[in-house]
């Protein structure tokens, strides 16, 4: 079997992430850390059914038991967003993000605020407790969505 799609510019870098998270390398993980390096919010089967779209091999307990590796090592972000459905979404990030998620389609949107911070900051200064995490997700509608509903209901009032 060629090996070549697991050649990316990010290879010897995802190989450290697996030697730092304290695990052997294989295919298998360098290939889901591939995957989730895309940033798309993916649930364990989307990971599973596009992972299995270059390694027909791979079995879906390989996901979720790599996914849970990743997520205990601090490699990525496991989340619940609405609907309860979990969410694995890539690799962790320097910098700290907050989800937007469309109502109608699912579409997760990432965004930053500076005012989410100094939220943290004052509950910290309130609490006198050393917050270190905050998770905000939004719920509404994409722009294409709103549009669509917006569009249904002129045609029907």
């Amino acid at each position: 079997m060629s090996l070549t799609y697991f050649v990316t510019p990010h290879t010897e870098r995802k190989k450290k992430l697996v030697i730092q998270a304290r695990a052997r390398v294989t295919r298998q993980r360098l290939l889901l850390l591939d995957l989730l390096r895309e940033g798309e919010h993916l649930t364990a089967d989307e990971l599973y059914q596009r992972a299995k779209g270059r390694e027909p091999h791979i079995h879906l307990s390989t996901v979720y038991r790599n996914l849970q590796l990743f997520a205990r090592r601090g490699l990525i972000d496991e989340l619940q967003l609405t609907g309860g459905r979990t969410r694995y979404f890539e690799l962790k990030r320097p910098q700290k993000h907050y989800h937007a998620i469309c109502l109608a389609c699912g579409r997760t949107l990432d965004f930053n605020n500076p005012m989410v911070e100094r939220a943290r900051q004052a509950a910290e200064a309130e609490t006198g407790m050393v917050i270190t995490d905050v998770q905000l997700s939004m719920t509404g509608y994409c722009g294409k969505c709103y549009k669509a509903r917006k569009n249904f209901w002129a045609a029907y009032c």
